[in-house]
């Protein structure tokens, strides 16, 4: 299930495109460049999209975080900033591995293994990525290093987010054609 997905209704005589987009940002970029920025569901989603990336833990689904559940504990004194999924893992058991980023740490979970990652302590994410795939090693003195196997979006998100955050880590990023 993509996050863009579209079909055709039969109105009469006439045909209606229905777009569903799952992602509030990515439906109001396309409401704003198709010219429904004054229209009440351009505005409805703008308050949607705002409560969304206000609360990445409730725009999971709860399959997913339910999964998540199993293996990531929230402290009080940290906020969940997002989930990046393991592309080993198959679609169905989305949740199940990955990693968790927090204004504290970075949770990583992958078959037996459940590392944390402190953030006020210097590390390392060296990112790989090609076109289609990349891998993530997250790297810290006396932590053995993980290595997240993910999309390039997605690489590109937790580096952006993690940036954001100044904290002493490094970010090395190397690309492939």
């Amino acid at each position: 299930m993509g996050a863009v997905r579209g079909r055709v209704l039969q109105a009469g005589v006439s045909e209606i495109c229905q777009l569903i987009i799952a992602h509030p940002s990515i439906a109001l970029a396309f409401y704003r460049n198709n010219g429904g920025r004054e229209t009440p569901g351009y505005k409805k989603l703008l308050v949607a999209s705002r409560q969304r990336r206000d609360n990445q833990w409730k725009s999971l689904a709860i399959g997913v975080r339910i999964k998540i559940g199993q293996w990531y504990k929230p402290r009080s004194d940290e906020k969940f900033l997002g989930y990046f999924a393991d592309r080993d893992s198959p679609q169905a058991d989305r949740g199940v591995a990955g990693v968790v980023l927090t204004t504290k740490r970075i949770v990583y979970k992958k078959y037996a293994a459940l590392r944390e990652y402190p953030l006020d302590e210097d590390g390392v994410l060296d990112i790989e990525a090609t076109k289609s795939t990349a891998s993530i090693g997250i790297i810290q003195k006396d932590k053995r290093e993980s290595i997240l196997a993910t999309t390039p979006l997605a690489a590109s998100s937790l580096a952006r987010t993690l940036s954001s955050l100044n904290k002493p880590w490094k970010i090395n990023v190397v690309t492939h054609p």
